[in-house]
């Protein structure tokens, strides 16, 4: 593994892989960095685990999201730092140390795509590569101040990543530039993807706004309703907490058991090998019964089908990103994991209706930096982007 000064911000590997083919595309001399769950040709993948990282086999291919920004012209740079197996919101990994958030250096980055947010946030590269479960590329883009993008599930392949619940599992990208952003999508994502109705409607969550704390509730508040005033006719709605409590435990059971499924013999071979904050959320998955996971996948389709009566075509959903600034590095693990779970809360029904959404930063004051979110209808993933760069110019 080579370390230089960058690995501060969370650079697991320094490389550099030259655009293929078309070195004039439509990503031309933009560098990028790729989370560790990623194969990178000639590269070990470490999903980081120091363990994993030392029996794995160079691998033998691109991931095919890889291999597509190299041939719009776009030059790798690095393989970033991930949260150990990709289990974590937070950004701190026992094996490798936590990357610095430039945004917050008190704080965390956010997780699990980490290194990405914390190497794009400091401009060691344009945009990053990552994976996004349950917000783990739209956590850390919040905390770190950068627009981030999870994409409808499914649209962007994922042969060559290291899954961790494919029922939720999507590739995701984050950046400082909400242009360069849709020109990532535009690469990854098949244009025929991505049709939307006109005009546009607007719902505001007004349930998840009030899930904010109490000292930026509001402001965010108005910041939405401004940002959303020029996209169309705009609603409100609302969820029951106990609705979307509901739909993290569906996800819960279900990502627990195909993490098990796919990580269970290295676990059983190398328990010494993982850290005591990972290891008992992989052996959650030995648990979950046949009867259970057939319960909870019940669930997740009563769940999209209510979700679809909201997010129909042609309308955007606006939700916060986040719901409080990141934890301080000292957090208490009591503190966490409930910042974790007010996150989910957030995060939970794009996961559960397979349904893209972008972040975008807002600034309260020159000390302040939250995070609002559009979710739009499957398939209507670059039209939700342009959405979403109308709209970020009334704020920006």
């Amino acid at each position: 593994m080579v370390k230089n000064e960058n690995s501060k911000y969370g650079l697991q590997q320094s490389l550099r892989v030259e655009p293929e083919g078309n070195a004039s595309g439509l990503l031309s001399a933009r560098t990028f960095v790729v989370k560790d769950l990623f194969d990178v040709l000639g590269y070990k993948t470490g999903a980081g685990n120091s363990k994993w990282l030392e029996l794995a086999e160079p691998a033998s291919d691109h991931a095919s999201a890889v291999k597509g920004l190299l041939q719009a012209g776009a030059i790798l740079v690095g393989k970033s730092q991930t949260d150990e197996f990709a289990l974590s919101l937070d950004g701190i990994n026992e094996h490798y140390g936590t990357p610095l958030n430039s945004l917050y250096p008190e704080r965390i980055p956010g997780g699990s795509s980490s290194g990405s947010a914390a190497l794009v946030a400091a401009g060691m590269a344009d945009f990053g590569l990552g994976s996004d479960t349950v917000g783990s590329i739209r956590v850390p883009a919040a905390y770190c101040g950068l627009y981030g993008f999870r994409p409808s599930h499914g649209v962007v392949p994922l042969d060559g990543v290291l899954p961790l619940g494919p029922s939720f599992d999507t590739v995701g990208w984050l950046s400082k530039n909400i242009e360069l952003l849709r020109d990532t999508a535009r690469v990854l994502i098949p244009e025929s993807d991505s049709i939307s109705a006109d005009p546009l409607k607007v719902v505001i969550s007004e349930s998840h706004f009030q899930l904010v704390h109490e000292s930026y509730r509001e402001e965010l508040i108005e910041i939405a309703r401004k940002m959303t005033s020029c996209l169309g006719s705009v609603e409100t709605t609302s969820f029951d907490t106990r609705v979307l409590d509901g739909m993290a435990l569906t996800f819960s059971l279900i990502r627990s058991f195909e993490a098990w499924q796919y990580y269970r013999h290295f676990v059983d071979a190398n328990l010494a090998a993982i850290s005591k904050r990972t290891l008992p959320r992989l052996l959650e998955g030995k648990t979950v019964s046949l009867n259970e996971l057939e319960m909870a996948r019940s669930n997740m389709s009563a769940a999209r089908k209510l979700i679809d009566t909201i997010v129909k075509p042609g309308t955007i959903l606006c939700l916060p990103s986040i719901w409080n600034l990141p934890p301080k590095l000292d957090a208490i693990d009591s503190d966490l994991d409930f910042n974790r779970r007010q996150n989910i809360r957030l995060t939970i029904c794009s996961v559960l209706g397979g349904n893209p959404q972008i972040v975008m930063p807002v600034r309260l004051n020159k000390d302040t930096v939250l995070s609002i979110s559009f979710m739009g209808c499957r398939g209507e993933d670059l039209s939700l982007i342009e959405a979403a760069i109308k709209a970020n110019q009334l704020v920006s």
